[in-house]
């Protein structure tokens, strides 16, 4: 009986690879670890010119932010480096997943047409502590996600069924197009239909307020808030989460 055996050359390449990928693993999972306690607890106690420094030119926001557009990064490698694809509307997707969140995590619902007045959904969600918001939909964080996300498959579907017969530039361009249509959409999406009767996206006003992140079985920690909303001290813990959806991404 014949066997096969991989090419030592082969073998040891993929032992290199291996190895490299975990250096870069613990190396970024280090950094993290670093960035979180450098913002949750050594700054809140620095001197105020240190403090003033980092919040100048190196603020927790916009670390979080570059973190958001990592994964970014990430997605788009998949399409256009693993798939080969030009798409230049991929950015269009990334909307529809938020306003897919705005939707069902905010008591936008209630207002986009007039007998949904006083619609009232709560699925795990966070429970408004001011009176009024307890209308709309509320549904858990971490349940939006993939609610969100296989939203976005069913559009890249019934985009993508068509498109991917296009080769080369004319996919680009059909894309692009794509791309352009969907802010124009949700720009001037307050008033759809006959007078206007439905509001998709509040227009330029964007969705507000959305509900918080719920970190639920991780707040039993000491330390650890119920939830991270706007509040500076959360800016921490919400870099957390991003890089958890990152890592996710690249896995």
């Amino acid at each position: 009986m014949a066997t096969t055996t991989a090419a030592p050359g082969t073998a040891a390449a993929a032992a290199k690879a291996h190895s490299t990928n975990r250096k870069w693993a613990v190396g970024l999972l280090i950094a993290v670890v670093v960035i979180f306690v450098l913002y949750s607890q050594i700054l809140p106690n620095a001197p105020a010119d240190v403090q003033t420094f980092f919040r100048r030119w190196l603020s927790v926001s916009a670390v979080n932010e570059a973190v958001l557009w990592v994964v970014f990064a990430l997605g788009l490698n998949i399409v256009v480096g693993y798939a080969g694809l030009l798409d230049l509307g991929y950015v269009a997707f990334w909307a529809i997943g938020g306003y897919v969140a705005g939707w069902i995590m905010s008591p936008f619902a209630s207002s986009m047409y007039k007998s949904w007045g006083g619609l009232k959904v709560n699925i795990l969600g966070h429970p408004p502590a001011i009176e009024g918001l307890d209308t709309g939909i509320h549904v858990n964080f971490w349940l939006v996600l993939p609610i969100a996300g296989l939203f976005c498959a069913l559009w890249g579907l019934i985009i993508g069924a068509p498109t991917l017969r296009l080769k080369s530039d004319y996919l680009a361009l059909v894309t692009l197009g794509f791309g352009e249509i969907i802010p124009q959409i949700l720009r001037n999406g307050e008033r759809i239909g006959p007078n206007g009767v439905f509001n998709l996206s509040n227009g330029d006003k964007g969705i507000s307020p959305v509900d918080p992140i719920p970190t639920w079985p991780v707040s039993y920690i000491p330390g650890v808030p119920d939830e991270l909303a706007l509040k500076a001290s959360d800016l921490p813990y919400k870099f957390l989460v991003y890089c958890l959806l990152a890592a996710l991404t690249i896995f």
